[in-house]
């Protein structure tokens, strides 16, 4: 498995809880030194493709009905592929 990597950061903004058809947008940025290309990102309403990233770089937003707060995300650096995949822990607590 590839390394895990934090240097991708990801804004989502707009969505109200009151609002069910509400548009979530969202877009990356780099803020790394490195080039990224072929990346995806998954929110959970299926892949959103990306344009290559070049470091400092803000990609065009994309509009998804709705999103969680953390997401799938996958792209190359120097034609290695790297990933980060979200896990949610639930805990189960005996109660008497």
């Amino acid at each position: 498995m590839k390394k895990l990597f934090s240097i991708l950061s990801v804004l989502v903004i707009g969505c109200s809880s009151e609002d069910r058809d509400a548009e979530v947008y969202i877009r990356l940025s780099n803020v790394s030194a490195y080039h990224y290309q072929n990346i995806t990102v998954n929110t959970s309403t299926g892949p959103l493709d990306y344009d290559n990233l070049d470091s400092g770089e803000i990609s065009k937003y994309k509009v998804v009905t709705k999103a969680y707060g953390h997401a799938f995300v996958e792209l190359e650096i120097a034609e290695e592929t790297y990933a980060i995949q979200p896990i949610a822990y639930v805990m189960l607590v005996n109660q008497p």
